[in-house]
């Protein structure tokens, strides 16, 4: 999990009794889930084949998807390559989340397929699809950050808990696609904590210790202090 912190909030709110309430930033974070094939690669040909990935642990709803796939289109086997025609255009993957909703990624024949070049013979490849990319997905399968053919904001909103499920196809038997895996990378939302605890009041000052009281016999000498002290003072 990969946290990241938001702008901070800049909200202060004052509290009972004077005191100063302060709310902490937002954040949001990137979980990622890693389905990988034992033993890998799984060679699909002719065929569909769904890999389920669970996720767990995310607190808030979904703010974005990004997917990254690891696979080789050949010709011939996954574990002897030949030379021919990889028939790229026979590719095909969609990801579904734990609540229905089904969004292609890499379009199949006989459909308008993303990968339309057929006759490449391209290299395993790591391809990151995100709604961010600058770019589309080219002729044939080239490693990089491009667009998926839908968009994975279809997710927004969504409680990211549950199984997902990608499906991988090979449309078209006889040159098959090698699965090495995937990565799913799942940001959830801000959401803000609650405000910190308020400050303590200040304790509030001492007041200074009175002298004790006098005692009688302390009292009737300051009187007897005070009628001399007239005394002398007075005309004879």
């Amino acid at each position: 999990m990969r946290k990241r912190t938001l702008a901070a909030l800049a909200t202060l709110a004052l509290g009972a009794g004077g005191s100063l309430l302060f709310a902490s930033p937002a954040t949001a974070a990137d979980f990622d889930f890693v389905d990988t094939p034992d033993p890998a690669p799984t060679s699909i040909d002719g065929s569909t084949v769904s890999r389920a990935i669970e996720v767990s642990g995310v607190a808030s709803t979904i703010a974005d998807v990004v997917i990254t796939l690891d696979f080789h289109k050949v010709d011939g086997s996954c574990d002897a390559p030949g030379q021919g025609a990889a028939y790229s255009d026979e590719i095909g993957f969609s990801l579904a989340s734990p609540a229905g909703t089904v969004v292609p990624l890499v379009l199949t024949y006989p459909d308008q397929p993303s990968y339309p070049d057929w006759q490449a013979r391209p290299d395993r490849t790591q391809v990151t699809l995100s709604d961010s990319a600058a770019t589309p997905l080219g002729a044939y399968p080239e490693t990089g950050v491009f667009l998926p053919a839908q968009a994975l904001s279809a997710f927004a909103g969504e409680d990211a808990n549950g199984t997902w499920t990608l499906n991988v196809t090979d449309s078209v038997g006889a040159d098959p696609l090698c699965y090495y895996g995937a990565t799913l990378t799942i940001s959830d939302e801000a959401t803000p904590p609650g405000p910190n605890p308020p400050a303590p009041n200040p304790p509030a000052p001492t007041p200074p210790a009175r002298s004790p009281p006098h005692s009688p016999a302390q009292s009737a000498t300051k009187r007897n202090r005070i009628r001399l002290c007239v005394n002398a003072h007075s005309p004879l």
